[in-house]
């Protein structure tokens, strides 16, 4: 029926335990904001740790730009967090795009430049990888990676775990239980 399902989940002991779902026909800003809005309004005042109506502390969410910026609105004092197993996805389906002309043999180590800086144990060394990379010589080969990369930097707050310390994410760094759960619905639920 062509809808879009938007699954809110909490990590626990028992796996990812469900906060609401989101079903539309679109995925617009406008209206995954308005979602948010309904699920907002039935809350009890003590929901999300006693933040109530400001919602949770930390979402981690692929990086679906309507989404973010819907959470971003509704919950303006919520920390947004990108998944590292889609980030890292998201530059591997870059480099196999054929517009970007990366070679097959250079394709596993120029995403292997970024893993390192997404798991990087402190700012600096952080910070260190990246101007490393950017005299790496496969990385100067490809002008086209080099700027993907610069930007996929600039959101280093959003992706890398060392920047992450003070937040509680209880050491997960990537939302695949959502995923395991969209699995469920799908597979059990809709018979797909």
């Amino acid at each position: 029926m062509n809808s879009r399902i938007f699954l809110l989940l909490t990590h626990s002991a028992a796996g990812g335990l469900p906060l609401g779902v989101i079903v539309t026909t679109s995925e617009s800003q406008n209206t995954i904001a308005a979602g948010l809005k309904l699920l907002q309004s039935i809350l009890p005042g003590d929901a999300f740790y006693g933040r109530g109506v400001l919602g949770p502390k930390v979402v981690m969410t692929d990086d679906c730009k309507a989404l973010r910026q819907a959470l971003q609105n509704v919950f303006p004092q919520t920390t947004s967090l990108l998944c590292v197993f889609h980030v890292l996805q998201a530059m591997w389906r870059w480099l196999w795009d054929s517009h970007h002309g990366v070679p097959k043999g250079d394709r596993q180590w120029l995403l292997d430049i970024l893993k390192k800086m997404v798991y990087d144990m402190s700012p600096e060394e952080l910070e260190a990888s990246y101007h490393q990379a950017l005299q790496d010589p496969a990385v100067l080969k490809h002008q086209q990676y080099r700027d993907h990369l610069t930007a996929v930097f600039a959101q280093r707050k959003d992706w890398a775990i060392c920047l992450r310390t003070g937040l509680p994410t209880r050491g997960n760094d990537t939302n695949n239980f959502v995923e395991s759960a969209m699995r469920v619905l799908k597979d059990s639920i809709f018979h797909r």
